[in-house]
């Protein structure tokens, strides 16, 4: 999965639990920290 693949996931559906990569292909997985803390960016 790539980091825009799972902002788009994130910001459509809650999770109960989330394992997060931190090596996306295209990006840093620490950015969707604000989404899964309820923020939405």
């Amino acid at each position: 999965m790539t980091l825009s693949e799972a902002k788009s996931l994130l910001q459509q559906q809650t999770f109960d639990l989330v394992i997060l990569d931190l090596m996306l292909p295209d990006g840093d997985g620490e950015d969707l920290l604000p989404l899964l803390k309820g923020g939405r960016s």
